[in-house]
């Protein structure tokens, strides 16, 4: 059984890097679903809600000629949830899922709950028992609006790290990862 660790409520918001902003959490730790079609289907791709979503890079890993869906097709599919806030679970609906690297490496991933008020907290144990078995690659790039605030960046690079010394039963050395300017 896959738990969620938490729901967490937050005032109405339109973007997911509004949502992440609301709830006070990092952006990288905000997933977001972007619903793409082609003539074999629909496939939701899941990346960090401060990166950009590369179609080019999900077309080449799967040979395919996939587009952006239209909103009208996202009311369809998703008649369960508010306009815009997906639920990065697209295999709960059915749907081919492919999700970005970095979601891999963060200590918990929020996720849309179908509305624009609330979210799901999943750790990352729990979230790679969700999608470990679907597709994965390096999909989507921060976004150059995110670029230059490097907190997201500094963030994600300090999960990856304590992720990799925990697997390595390692643990890093106060003050030995820091970056000094």
């Amino acid at each position: 059984m896959i738990g969620v660790i938490s729901s967490v409520e937050h005032i109405h918001t339109a973007t997911p890097r509004d949502t992440a902003r609301a709830a006070h959490i990092p952006a990288h730790q905000m997933a977001k679903a972007v619903v793409l079609k082609d003539l074999q289907g629909y496939v939701v791709s899941v990346v960090p809600s401060h990166h950009s979503l590369e179609i080019d890079w999900v077309n080449t890993e799967w040979k395919r000629n996939l587009e952006l869906a239209s909103e009208k097709e996202f009311k369809e599919i998703f008649n369960d949830c508010e306009p815009g806030a997906i639920p990065a679970l697209g295999a709960a609906y059915g749907l081919n899922v492919i999700w970005d690297n970095d979601l891999g490496y963060t200590l918990d991933i929020y996720i849309e709950a179908g509305g624009h008020e609330h979210l799901f907290c999943l750790d990352r144990k729990n979230f790679n028992k969700l999608m470990t078995s679907l597709p994965h690659s390096i999909i989507s790039k921060i976004k150059k609006s995110a670029a230059g605030s490097f907190s997201a960046l500094r963030e994600s690079r300090r999960d990856r790290l304590q992720y990799i010394c925990r697997i390595r039963g390692k643990h890093p050395a106060p003050g030995k990862n820091r970056r000094r300017d």
